[in-house]
């Protein structure tokens, strides 16, 4: 529990206006609120958005909204987000990293490095972003399966729904898919009961994300305007063309230097390549790792390839993000490469521990992370206080006007509760 609080802490102070002053933001009003005001409940839970399931977060915003929580509504989304994503980070500190990582203050430090970066706070406290540490199941499932494979638990059936459940909310999921089935292969003879319940729950819930994303993937789901005006609205409905040539700007040295600095994000991207960079350093010198983790270092470089392939197979906004990348936004995109922030992260960590200067490498890797990251988090991402409070008393009292919400140039349209 002291991991999960921790992190809590950690994603608190990276966005302390989630919690003090609480707002919706983006999707959770176009998209989640509008949806559970207006729709029945179960045809609410089961509604696709951009083609995937969100089970969970369609359930939290159901429950909420149906219980006519309007004014408290932003505050338990933002709540409940952050404690998410605290559990899904705080596995790395816990016993199922031990046999790969055996000193317990090097998982912490795994732990807070994937708390304190890895992407611009866009992520942090809403129901959303959720998915992007949703993803992190899958990293963790890999690592029961190959040290924990015979291994059986309590309550396994739970744990099982658990997992069904979180892989039915995001379409991070399908990046693991190859390794998670490998890994399960590879340990056939061995897997026990609980990590064929696993491995079956996040199969079944690969299958439900497959078929509804086949059958949904293109459709417009919300009417919410892009302050960017990059994508209108209308053009969501259909498959976007990727900009090959402002991704391309990207690499050239000009392009690179005036992208990789915007105005209100700089300490952002400072903080993440530093900690990759010095990460890679580890490993680099810590070489034996290549021969002694020869597992570790295949499932980080296929995170790495995948992700940047799933790119091109995934939703539209993804798409998006991508071709106005070498414009304007560089650090737009960062969101959708978490899992492979954390990845190179753990084979480094895991080759500090291989190092004859732990101690004061440790110390180092803090040193940069809290310097050129923790104090500045909050300063990262300027929300606009628009007074939840007044719209969702007016709400309550049969106002249908529009609420403007966050990022700016969004709000929440709403016709007649269900």
């Amino acid at each position: 529990m002291l991991n999960i609080l921790v992190v809590f802490v950690i994603l608190f102070l990276r966005a302390p206006a989630k919690l003090l002053v609480p707002q919706l933001w983006a999707e959770d009003g176009a998209i989640f609120f509008k949806d559970a005001y207006q729709l029945p409940f179960w045809e609410n839970l089961f509604k696709p958005s951009f083609g995937y399931l969100q089970i969970i977060q369609r359930l939290i915003a159901g429950v909420t909204v149906g219980s006519h929580l309007y004014v408290a509504t932003p505050l338990i989304w933002n709540v409940l987000s952050l404690l998410m994503a605290s559990v899904m980070i705080g596995f790395f500190g816990t016993q199922l990293y031990e046999k790969l990582i055996p000193q317990k203050q090097l998982r912490w430090l795994l732990m807070v490095l994937a708390a304190a970066g890895g992407s611009q706070p866009e992520i942090l406290g809403n129901l959303a972003n959720i998915h992007t540490y949703f993803g992190l199941l899958g990293l963790h499932l890999l690592v029961w399966l190959h040290f924990f494979s015979s291994k059986n638990v309590k309550l396994r059936w739970l744990w099982s729904t658990l997992i069904f459940l979180v892989v039915v909310s995001s379409p991070q999921a399908f990046l693991m898919v190859p390794l998670v089935f490998l890994e399960a292969w590879r340990q056939r003879h061995t897997l026990g009961k609980t990590s064929r319940l696993f491995v079956a729950a996040f199969a079944l819930g690969i299958v439900a994300q497959t078929v509804s994303y086949s059958w949904n993937q293109y459709q417009t789901v919300h009417s919410a305007t892009f302050a960017s005006n990059i994508l209108s609205v209308e053009q969501l409905g259909a498959k976007p063309e990727l900009n090959w040539k402002k991704v391309s700007r990207v690499v050239t040295t000009r392009e690179l230097i005036q992208n990789l600095i915007p105005y209100n994000v700089a300490d952002q991207l400072i903080a993440q390549y530093l900690v990759v960079v010095f990460a890679a350093g580890i490993i680099f010198i810590s070489y034996s790792i290549v021969i002694k983790k020869k597992t570790l270092v295949f499932w980080v470089v296929a995170i790495c390839v995948m992700n940047v392939l799933m790119l091109l197979v995934a939703r539209p906004i993804v798409l998006a993000d991508i071709a106005r990348i070498g414009e304007v936004e560089t650090y737009v995109g960062g969101r959708y490469f978490y899992i492979s922030y954390v990845a190179v992260l753990l084979l480094g960590v895991v080759a500090l521990a291989e190092s004859k200067f732990q101690k004061p490498l440790i110390l180092f890797c803090f040193f940069v992370q809290v310097v050129a990251g923790l104090l500045f988090f909050p300063s990262a991402i300027h929300e606009e206080n628009f007074n939840w409070f007044t719209h969702a008393r007016a709400l309550e009292g049969g106002s249908r006007a529009p609420i403007p919400i966050n990022p700016h140039g969004w709000k929440v349209e709403l016709d007649t509760p269900f």
